[in-house]
């Protein structure tokens, strides 16, 4: 089946010819059935087919025309297969090995649309380095999968540029940048992007976020469920999760709630406010949702698909990226103009961010869509990784067996994570009133001292990342494996030739390294355990070792906010799942722009659970 990823990446990261055929190519293809209607209707298939020649219309004819296309597949995948073997350059260098094809021309078009994962996969595991090529109707793409490759191109900044896909018809198409922006967006894309990490996530100022995210959950965890029966009174995280309230029988009250959407809208406040400020999210309490909504079709935006194609979530995705952008100009009109708005509640860091695009002579519209892909950097990736985490902690069934540990893992994690996440029920002044629990969160300990959680959170992120970092090659140059990736002690490590025009799809290799059984044993199975003796990952290439490459500063955050979220989540609340079979439910991922999505969210039923009443 043809994905989202599959239109984007098919679309925008190949030639020219792709880029400019496709849309109307598919708005041909929505509107064929009443062109074959008015064909029919004006006699033009009949009197197309009397001009064919009566000879070509025979069965011999058809059976050898069909012959010759049998004889033409099979002639181009053998020629193929024999250009796909290795070669050496005049500089001693190996050309980086493409896949077999069946179809002339169109090369591995239909394959890679058709079904992008599967092709890749097969084309991983037919290959016997860390590294191959397909193409794409003229545009060579070569997926570096090999760690040492993967360093080797990032090691190369002045060979490489972003591709198209990302300088352009991403900030256009899904975030909805000006056209008549572009030049300024140009200019103004590598500063707002440095300045982004400088007053955002760097030293102390990345502390300081960290600190107002911790903050918020401190304040906000103990009413992640309230238990109120009416709308009215529940807490906006409630009332977008279809919160069911039931009481059971030992006289405790729970709910059932979409485990999805109550995280995504929870931890929005603790992720984007420091950003926004608290003002910004009171005025438009729906955007977590709307970035949600926005989330669910952003390849198909952008790649252009227009809204009025039937597709599910296309129309709902671009009125919420409408209303995101409306409330953003709207920001960035006050923080223009200090004196006839209260911007006491705007974080000093996002007001500097401000004026360095002003200072750009970027309009208040190009601004808010400039600030849009920061805000849905951070929510694509924070709300779904702590969505897979927590829900692979409370459904996996630990055996002693395979795991060397009997306890069960959410126990487990309790455990360890208790002297860092310190939960206390202060006795009530009211007897008819309980008192709302106090939670003490220590991030640097918790992300620094508990193994078995980091292990989760790197092995989550080994089969649920999806990295989509593009290169262009600028100029020929080549990259050389490491001795480990040469295959073995004796092997000499090899040196590929790029060439100038060539992509390199480095995040799609990433992802095929992940899930490479070479690498990894049951490499599609999640085993808590995996990382527990591993080094700490924080250095880039300790990191692109085991499952987190290239982490940028705003993976380092959303990876600490997700942390203390599920640990505190933990020690606060008991989770069952919901239905009448009351089993675990892990549902299949989607395509997501930094972490895969889940297809369905899923129900759950969640208590209180019985602590300690402090002294």
């Amino acid at each position: 089946m043809v994905s989202a990823r599959s239109f984007f990446l098919g679309v925008n990261g190949s030639n020219k010819l792709i880029k400019h055929a496709f849309i109307p190519v598919c708005s041909l293809f929505l509107l064929s059935p009443f062109f074959l209607l008015l064909a029919r209707a004006l006699r033009i298939d009949i009197t197309a087919f009397l001009h064919i020649p009566e000879a070509w219309r025979t069965p011999a004819a058809l059976s050898q025309i069909f012959l010759s296309l049998i004889a033409i597949t099979f002639s181009t995948r053998i020629i193929s297969g024999n250009r796909g073997s290795l070669s050496t350059e005049s500089n001693g260098a190996k050309k980086v090995p493409i896949v077999p094809y069946w179809i002339p021309v169109f090369r591995h078009f239909w394959q890679y649309i058709w079904s992008d994962e599967d092709f890749l996969s097969k084309s991983r595991d037919s290959s016997t380095h860390g590294i191959f090529a397909y193409n794409l109707v003229g545009t060579t793409h070569n997926v570096v999968c090999s760690p040492s490759l993967v360093k080797a191109v990032f090691s190369h900044p002045e060979f490489v540029s972003e591709v198209e896909t990302n300088m352009w018809m991403v900030p256009k198409n899904a975030m909805g940048m000006p056209e008549n922006a572009k030049n300024q967006y140009f200019n103004a894309r590598p500063i707002i992007s440095k300045s982004f990490i400088q007053y955002f996530l760097s030293g102390p100022s990345m502390n300081d976020l960290i600190g107002v995210s911790i903050q918020t959950l401190q304040e906000n965890l103990p009413d992640l469920i309230t238990f109120n029966q009416s709308i009215v009174d529940q807490m906006p995280w409630e009332r977008v999760s279809d919160v069911e309230l039931t009481d059971i029988a030992d006289g405790h009250t729970e709910v059932e709630a979409n485990l999805l959407s109550l995280i995504n809208d929870f931890l929005g406040q603790a992720t984007l406010a420091p950003f926004t400020g608290p003002s910004f999210i009171e005025k438009y309490p729906e955007v977590f949702l709307d970035l949600q909504r926005f989330e669910y079709s952003f390849f198909l935006l952008a790649a252009g698909i227009p809204r009025w194609f039937p597709v599910p979530h296309l129309t709902s995705s671009y009125l919420a990226r409408k209303r995101l952008l409306n409330h953003l100009t709207e920001l960035h009109l006050s923080l223009s103009r200090p004196d006839t708005a209260d911007t006491s509640e705007v974080p000093g860091t996002l007001e500097k961010l401000n004026q360095i695009q002003q200072d750009q002579n970027l309009s208040p519209p190009a601004r808010a869509s400039s600030t849009l892909r920061y805000l849905h950097v951070l929510s694509g990736r924070s709300a779904p990784l702590a969505f897979w985490l927590l829900l692979l902690i409370l459904s996996y069934k630990s055996s002693s067996s395979a795991s060397g540990h009997g306890s069960n893992l959410l126990d487990r994690i309790r455990v360890e994570t208790s002297a860092y996440v310190s939960v206390t029920q202060p006795p009530s002044i009211n007897p008819n009133y309980s008192e709302p629990p106090r939670i003490t969160i220590n991030i640097e300990d918790l992300a620094a001292k508990c193994p078995l959680l980091r292990s989760c959170l790197l092995e989550t992120l080994r089969l649920y990342s999806a990295p989509l970092s593009a290169k262009v090659v600028t100029r020929d140059f080549t990259i050389t494996e490491s001795a480990s990736d040469a295959g073995s002690a004796a092997a000499t490590p090899s040196t590929w030739q790029l060439r100038k025009g060539e992509h390199i799809d480095v995040g799609l290799g990433i992802g095929l390294h992940c899930t490479d059984p070479r690498y990894w044993v049951d490499p599609l199975k999640w085993i808590p355990e995996r990382h527990l003796n591993l080094p700490d990952t924080r250095t880039a290439e300790e990191a692109q070792m085991h499952g987190l490459p290239n982490m940028t500063p705003t993976d380092l955050f959303t990876s600490k906010v997700v942390v203390a979220f599920v640990a505190s989540v933990i020690q606060l609340w008991d989770f069952e799942p919901a239905g009448q079979g009351k089993t675990w439910q892990v549902p299949k991922a989607g395509v997501g722009s930094a972490i895969k999505s889940p297809k369905r969210d899923v129900r759950v039923k969640i208590r209180k659970r019985e602590l300690k009443i402090s002294s």
